[in-house]
């Protein structure tokens, strides 16, 4: 305990001594350090700044980076980084072949690989090769005269024989199909003539829209009559017909027949 009394009155002694030296004789008043700092902080903001020591360069009106320049003579620098090449290099390095790449100008094969008309030619001739060929599988398949067809091993033995016998079958096949068109026609036309004797014969024969409305045309008695003989000898044809399938006569069937009913008159063919 004396210790510390002795300790703190030996501090006291020597603080006022530095004091009494430090301090003039004259009234000076002291300025705490926290009042100091706040002054020269001020001074320091209220003065103007001091010029840069570097120079500042203007702004550019567009940015332009430096290693992306807009003339710079890009198609002049050197596409190698060795020495020029000689005029018989390059003419070495014109005539070499390299792997991978298109022969050389003024040759054969490069002629052959950059020729439109070569690869036109081939692409029609292989065009048309195929097509042929699929055109003349299918006729030897569908043709009622592939019978008389050669086979294809006479191409190479007796390519004569081979040609004509392909000529004669198209001609057959040509013949065929125009006498099954004529037929055709024929039979279509002979069931239409049928059909309208047979409705004009029972009187349901159908009326078009202008006759309805302005009448028929009167038809001569010859026409009629011609027409009336036609249907007979339709009729017996038929009834041959039948006996000769039949194998012996056939009995006509009474079929009742009942009143004729007079058609409804109508206004204007219509109602």
């Amino acid at each position: 305990m004396a210790s510390s009394v002795s300790l703190s009155s030996w501090r006291s002694a020597a603080t006022g001594a530095r004091l009494s030296r430090v301090r003039p004789s004259s009234a000076v008043p002291i300025i705490p350090m926290r009042a100091f700092s706040l002054s020269v902080t001020r001074l320091a903001v209220s003065e103007p700044p001091s010029q840069p020591k570097h120079t500042v360069l203007e702004k550019p009106t567009r940015f332009v980076p430096p290693s992306h320049g807009a003339r710079l003579a890009r198609k002049n620098l050197p596409k190698h980084y060795g020495p020029a090449f000689t005029p018989d290099e390059i003419k070495e390095q014109n005539n070499r072949d390299y792997p991978t790449m298109l022969p050389p100008e003024g040759t054969f094969a490069h002629w052959f690989w950059t020729s439109k008309a070569v690869h036109s030619w081939i692409a029609i001739g292989t065009l048309t090769v195929l097509g042929v060929t699929s055109i003349l599988m299918n006729f030897s398949q569908t043709s009622p005269f592939k019978e008389l067809i050669p086979p294809s091993s006479e191409l190479f033995t007796d390519p004569t024989h081979f040609i004509f016998a392909w000529v004669h079958v198209i001609q057959l096949h040509h013949a065929d199909s125009n006498q099954k068109a004529i037929d055709s026609r024929f039979t279509r036309l002979d069931d239409a003539m049928k059909r309208k004797m047979y409705q004009r014969a029972h009187g349901i024969e159908q009326e078009s829209p202008i006759t309805k409305i302005f009448g028929k045309i009167p038809e001569p008695e010859d026409q009629v009559e011609a027409e009336k003989l036609t249907m007979a000898k339709l009729e017996e044809k038929t009834k041959q017909a039948i006996v000769d399938a039949a194998g012996g006569p056939v009995e006509t069937p009474i079929i009742p027949t009942s009143e004729p009913t007079q058609p409804r008159k109508k206004w204007f063919g219509l109602f």
